[in-house]
C-alpha cells in the first residue's frame, strides 16, 4: 500500500477547470493528474537541457578535416 499524504494547494480557479476537464477526458482523478504533473516538472529538473548546437562562421577555403598536425605546421608558416 502506498502512503498518500492530504494537503490543500491553492491553484488558480481557471488553471483548475483545465485540470479538471483534462482528468475526465483521460479518465484520471485531479490528485492523479497533480501527482503526474508534479513528476513530470520534478524529472525535467534533474535532466540536463539540450545543448545548443553552434558551429564557427568559417570565411573562404581552409584546411581539410584529415590534414595531419605537420601539414598544418607547413601551411601556418606558409602564412595560410
Amino acid at each position: 500500500m502506498l502512503a498518500c499524504m492530504r494537503t490543500t494547494l491553492v491553484i488558480d480557479d481557471h488553471v483548475l477547470m483545465d485540470v479538471k476537464r483534462h482528468a475526465v477526458e483521460t479518465g484520471m482523478t485531479v490528485s492523479e493528474l497533480t501527482t503526474l504533473a508534479l513528476r513530470e516538472v520534478l524529472r525535467k529538473r534533474h535532466d540536463p537541457p539540450p545543448q545548443a548546437r553552434f558551429s564557427i562562421p568559417t570565411f573562404g577555403v581552409g584546411p581539410k578535416h584529415d590534414t595531419s598536425a605537420s601539414q598544418l605546421a607547413e601551411l601556418r608558416d606558409q602564412g595560410r
